[in-house]
């Protein structure tokens, strides 16, 4: 049989309740803002080839057949190996930081190189090519001689879940710490000193201090005239209620 708590225990069992999702809250918060102070990984060479198959169609053998053709005929398509000589150069100045999008798009431009010329060479070549395989080819022969140009990488879509996991966590800490009587949190800023206006972002303001709490004051109201003040993190009592520090 569950044990019934009495008025007294539900009152003193809210302030630790109100302090336990406040730290949380912040807790959380914290390692959200040091989730995304972290800089993005970059991607790796192979997942910027595997996107670039996706776009062209999946089939990978216009790569190596487009390459055998720049290798001894470069100079009939003058504007397709122009193309390729772009997307490395793009590459390797961080310029194109991402890879091929999710969404089925056309290659990508580069001022480097006359796109529209290299489209139309890259139709004669007889190699079943088109500029995503342009692009594939000039990925791995970047990957062959600056290797460090490219990171580890390679599922965004995994990498781009994880760097808002915490953000989604912060976000439900805040709301459990947002369910907490507004009453308690007046307490609780009051002695932290801090304003009640305007109440709205009360909660984020308490998790802010929280998270960078100023030095403690001492607290107001709580001894008579005369008596020493309250050691700092000493436990209040605010009208009967507790609002630790």
């Amino acid at each position: 049989m569950a044990k019934t708590m009495t008025d007294q225990q539900v009152l003193d069992a809210g302030p630790e309740i109100a302090l336990l999702r406040l730290h949380a809250a912040a807790d959380a918060q914290r390692l959200a803002d040091e989730a995304a102070a972290r800089p993005a990984r970059r991607l790796s060479a192979r997942a910027r080839v595997r996107g670039a198959l996706r776009q062209a169609g999946g089939n990978a053998a216009p790569i190596q057949a487009l390459r055998n053709v720049l290798a001894t005929r470069a100079r009939q398509f003058p504007n397709l190996a122009g193309y390729v000589d772009g997307v490395r150069e793009a590459i390797r100045q961080d310029e194109w930081r991402g890879g091929p999008p999710d969404e089925f798009w056309p290659a990508p431009t580069t001022w480097r190189a006359d796109c529209v010329a290299a489209e139309r060479e890259i139709g004669l070549t007889g190699t079943n090519a088109n500029l995503w395989h342009a692009y594939a080819l000039a990925v791995e022969d970047l990957a062959e001689t600056s290797p460090h140009v490219f990171g580890d990488l390679d599922d965004p879509a995994e990498e781009e879940r994880q760097r808002k996991e915490p953000q989604r966590r912060a976000a439900e800490a805040l709301a459990a710490w947002r369910a907490v009587p507004l009453e308690l949190m007046v307490g609780m800023a009051f002695t932290r000193e801090i304003g009640l206006d305007p109440l709205g972002n009360l909660p984020e303001r308490l998790v802010a201090h929280a998270m960078n709490p100023a030095p403690a004051p001492s607290p107001r109201g709580t001894a008579a005239p005369g008596s020493p003040s309250p050691a700092i993190g000493e436990t209040v009592i605010l009208g009967g209620t507790r609002f630790g520090a």
